[in-house]
């Protein structure tokens, strides 16, 4: 390899983890709320469960790992649409 080529790599190896780290640091969660600041956010509707703001990379690395996990479980309602799928091709692949 080139020292140039390795030069190369190693430079947007570490760009790629300096974004990462940005990104981390931005995305950080504020610190907890006093008592009377809790009051005020239900009052107006955003104490809800729900996470505010852009993912940190562990949430979207979470969400990734859970996605993948679930790629290759079938459901039953993608199930019966590829058999309804398959059942509305058969009179045209008959017809060939």
């Amino acid at each position: 390899m080139k020292p140039r080529t390795l030069l190369a790599s190693l430079l947007s190896i570490g760009f790629f983890f300096l974004l990462l780290g940005v990104w981390h640091l931005a995305t950080l969660p504020k610190a907890k709320e006093a008592a009377a600041d809790t009051e005020y956010s239900k009052l107006m509707g955003k104490s809800s469960g729900k996470p505010e703001g852009f993912p940190t990379p562990a949430q979207m690395g979470e969400a990734v790992q859970r996605q993948l996990s679930d790629a290759g479980r079938t459901t039953r309602a993608s199930v019966s649409s590829s058999r309804i799928r398959s059942a509305a091709s058969l009179p045209a692949t008959c017809w060939r």
